[in-house]
């Protein structure tokens, strides 16, 4: 007689964050809730509710608040987040805005009366608040002390246009206009007052004259949605209808939108580690022994017209790199130089590495030679022998050299491109714009030197805002 089977108690499927918080947010009790400072006066609010679990971990929700017209624009949330994480959330949110603990009513209040505000011309909230972060407020039949928060301007909606949301303001205008008539709001044109490019000289590149402060938003989720919106635009126009002005303001607002994933102390931080980084001078005029491995005066001519051949980007097929490293083994700079002419040729990598591991056998302490296997072991996605994470944190780049204050141009360039991949590699894009810009700084006359891996960072940080950004 076959034995009867015992049904399995039915697994409870776990909730997405989305579906908690619809259905189980309001049973999570309020823990605290913050606004930016003078948003009375500006009419424009930064709002976050944070709702405890019994665990001591919490989901909050941030909502941007236009008390002027347009109501709740913005809106983010975080679901069940340790404190260190909440505390860090709360940082990156406001910056170096002040904030205020506010009670969870003038919090509630300040929304709901903006979106009340909003709906009578039309407008309604972000759809993530419709579909989500509203159930983070107490349900309306909750105990809620309500009153009304003070909108627009003597309860007309004002419209600001600024340099950067022209098209979104002429499609608000004539959605007004067509609910309540012209002269039944008030236009407020600011595109004169705050180009945020007009001091900039025409002849400079964009971000030469900028410290990291001035692309730090002072109203982060206000002004990260308005240049996402514009970034949209920008990134949305044909090759045809691009101008130099429109490529330079996307490129600003890429690194803006990547710069403010970090807070300010932290770039600021960054950017002067790397100034005590680079301690060292440049000077092309002397041969470093170490460079060179050789006193013959002969062969310190023969290697100063290779190095300004590398340096001018000529071919190195006059010299017979080959027969000159075959020749005269004892100077590992010719043995070098082959693995140059190899990268600045159509060679594969395998030959490449090949050719470095089995020089590295002969010259294991050429500095270098070192150098060129860290950039295949950064392009092979490998851990790095000679630059490590403890160089760039806590090294000088005259560590590398022996403690060598002086290096030639050729020394430094090859460490300029090996940090700069190992950077890329990390995706730290932040920080290799940091670099970059600070090599700019410190050494003015290397521009034309450094433009190659600067243009690589601007690609970059283009493709990952449109993979981030960008609705196609």
């Amino acid at each position: 007689m076959a034995q009867k089977k015992t049904k399995k108690p039915a697994q409870q499927q776990k909730l997405s964050p989305e579906k908690y918080i619809q259905t189980k947010a309001r049973h999570l009790s309020i823990h605290e809730c913050f606004v930016n400072e003078g948003w009375d006066s500006t009419r424009m609010a930064n709002v976050v509710i944070a709702r405890k679990h019994t665990t001591g971990n919490l989901t909050i929700a941030l909502y941007l608040v236009d008390l002027l017209c347009l109501g709740v624009t913005d809106t983010h949330y975080e679901f069940n987040i340790s404190p260190d994480e909440y505390t860090q959330f709360i940082d990156h949110a406001f910056n170096e805005q002040s904030i205020q603990k506010i009670d969870y009513d003038l919090a509630h209040n300040i929304i709901k009366s903006a979106v009340t505000f909003a709906a009578n011309f039309g407008f309604e909230p972000t759809k993530d608040f419709t579909k989500i972060t509203q159930y983070v407020l107490k349900d309306d039949s909750e105990p809620i002390q309500t009153f009304t928060v003070e909108c627009g301007d003597n309860n007309l909606p004002v419209v600001i246009e600024t340099p950067y949301n022209h098209q979104e303001i002429q499609t608000i205008r004539a959605k007004l206009d067509a609910t309540i008539g012209s002269d039944k709001y008030i236009y407020i044109n600011q595109s004169d007052d705050y180009d945020e490019m007009e001091d900039l000289d025409e002849d400079e590149e964009y971000d030469e004259l900028l410290d990291p402060q001035d692309y730090i938003y002072q109203n982060p989720l206000k002004e990260r949605h308005e240049d996402i919106m514009v970034f949209r635009e920008l990134a949305a126009l044909k090759e045809e209808d691009q101008t130099d002005e429109s490529i330079t303001e996307l490129l600003y607002i890429c690194k803006k939108l990547i710069y403010n994933e970090h807070n300010l102390e932290e770039l600021t931080q960054q950017q002067e580690r790397f100034e005590r980084f680079l301690d060292v001078t440049i000077d092309d005029e002397v041969l470093p022994f170490d460079l060179t491995q050789t006193k013959d005066i002969e062969h310190l001519n023969q290697i100063e017209e290779i190095l300004d051949a590398v340096l001018d980007g000529d071919e190195l097929k006059p010299f017979k790199i080959n027969k000159l490293a075959q020749r005269h083994p004892e100077i590992p700079f010719y043995s070098l130089m082959r693995v140059v002419e190899l990268s600045n040729g159509d060679n594969n990598t395998k030959k490449i590495i090949k050719t470095i591991d089995e020089l590295l056998t002969i010259y294991p302490n050429y500095l270098l030679l070192n150098l060129e296997n860290d950039l295949q072991l950064v392009l092979q996605n490998k851990k790095t022998t000679t630059i490590t994470p403890q160089l760039l944190e806590s090294g000088l780049l005259s560590d590398l050299f022996d403690g060598r204050k002086t290096l030639h141009l050729f020394e430094f360039l090859t460490t300029y491109g090996v940090i700069s991949e190992y950077l890329i590699a990390k995706n730290e894009l932040a920080k290799l714009d940091l670099f970059i810009n600070t090599c700019k700084m410190m050494y003015p006359e290397l521009q034309d030197f450094v433009a190659n891996k600067e243009f690589i960072s601007v690609i970059l940080n283009l493709d990952y805002c449109k993979e981030k950004y960008f609705e196609k």
